[in-house]
Order: C-alpha cells, then structure tokens, then sequence
C-alpha cells in the first residue's frame, strides 16, 4: 500500500470543494463615491503638509549628519590633538545636519504648497521649492559649499 494522501481523478485540487452544487452568490460591490476623491495636489492637506514637513525635516538631517561627519573627517586631518579634533567634527556635522534639515523642510513645504496652489505637478513646484530652500545656504558664507549637495537631495 501507498502512503500519502488521497488521490483524485480530477486533476484540479478545488473540484471537490463545491459538491453539493449550491449556487454561488455574485457580490458585486458598489461604486465608490467619487465626490469626496482628490488627488493629494488638488485639496490642501494639513497632515500631508505636516508629513512632508517631517520627512524633509528627517531626511535633509540625516543626510546633512551624514556629509557634515565626512566633511569633518577630511577638514581636520591637520588636527593632532583628538578632542580638537572631534570638537571640530562634531561641530560641522551639527551644523551641517541643521542646514540640511532646513533646506529640505522649506523645500518639502514649498514644492506642496505650490503643487496644491496649482492643481498638478509639472516641475515647477520642485524649482520653486528649491529656490527657497536654498536661500539660507546663500546667506551664509560657509554654507555656500554645500549648495551642490544640496541640489542632489532635490534631483
């Protein structure tokens, strides 16, 4: 004798689900109510808004922790003495994080309010967003360095 389970002459495995041939119910789900339906860019959002606030927030400080770490690393290496050294590695990589995370919040926050303003995205929004976001970097003078960087978070 064979172990295993038992076989069937029907080659599908769901033939001997339905046998007592009741009728299937048909369920068709009504249409929603397409009244209340928006795109994100056509009604203003205040969560959407906060969101993009926050993820501009995040991720601009991250990234600028990030560059600031390495653009310490490589600024300092005439620095001997260690706490110097990691003072002044220190001391970029928070600036830079605080500069970073303020470009890209302005950026975030401009590029919604002007896609919300306009009804769509077309890249006009993402130049405006930028161009204010980048306004702080131009104000300062130790900053402008990182306008590059910068314009890659947004590309």
């Amino acid at each position: 004798p064979t172990s295993g389970p038992p076989m069937s002459n029907s080659r599908s495995p769901w033939a001997t689900l339905n046998t007592d041939n009741e009728k299937q119910s048909t369920f068709t789900p009504p249409p929603p109510d397409m009244s209340t339906y928006h795109t994100p860019y056509q009604k203003w959002s205040t969560n959407e808004f906060g969101m993009r606030l926050l993820f501009g927030a995040s991720l601009g400080g991250v990234t600028g922790l990030t560059l600031g770490t390495v653009n310490g690393v490589t600024d300092t290496k005439g620095i001997i003495d260690k706490a110097q050294r990691a003072r002044a590695i220190g001391f970029r990589a928070g600036y830079s994080a605080v500069m970073f995370a303020q470009f890209y919040t302005i950026y975030q926050g401009v590029k919604y309010g002007v896609a919300v303003t306009r009804g769509k995205t077309d890249g006009v929004e993402a130049i405006v967003g930028a161009a204010c976001g980048l306004v702080p970097f131009l104000r300062v003078r130790d900053a402008r360095t990182m306008i590059p960087y910068g314009l890659v978070l947004v590309l």
